[in-house]
């Protein structure tokens, strides 16, 4: 039967502060190191938390060339929306495309290189 740790023992008052004082520093050397490789992810691509920029996944960089083809014709971010829609074209999340989704990828707002 092993004593129980949380008595008022001085000993054993001692073992906890040190468990303590080393989990409390284990953690923050893994912040510091999880802080440094975003830093570093994010000089290198500008990028780094949250969903992953469109036109990174199979397929997207087709849709991104047609967004652009659509806007180039002059068609307008909610009419291009509408087409995509119609032509059964899926977003990455969603059911159907809107023009604020079509506007932030062609400005760059949630495009891969322009993020």
């Amino acid at each position: 039967m092993e004593p129980d740790l949380l008595q008022d023992d001085p000993s054993r008052k001692l073992m906890r502060q040190i468990f303590g004082a080393i989990a409390e520093y284990e953690k923050t050397m893994l912040v510091i190191k999880l802080r440094g490789a975003r830093n570093r992810q994010r000089a290198k691509t500008g990028h780094c938390e949250g969903a992953k920029v469109y036109g990174i996944l199979p397929g997207e960089a087709e849709v991104i060339e047609r967004l652009k083809a659509l806007r180039a014709e002059g068609m307008g971010f909610d009419r291009i929306a509408a087409r995509l829609n119609e032509e059964g074209v899926r977003p990455r999340r969603g059911a159907r495309w809107h023009g604020l989704t079509v506007n932030n990828i062609l400005t760059g707002k949630g495009r891969k290189g322009n993020a």
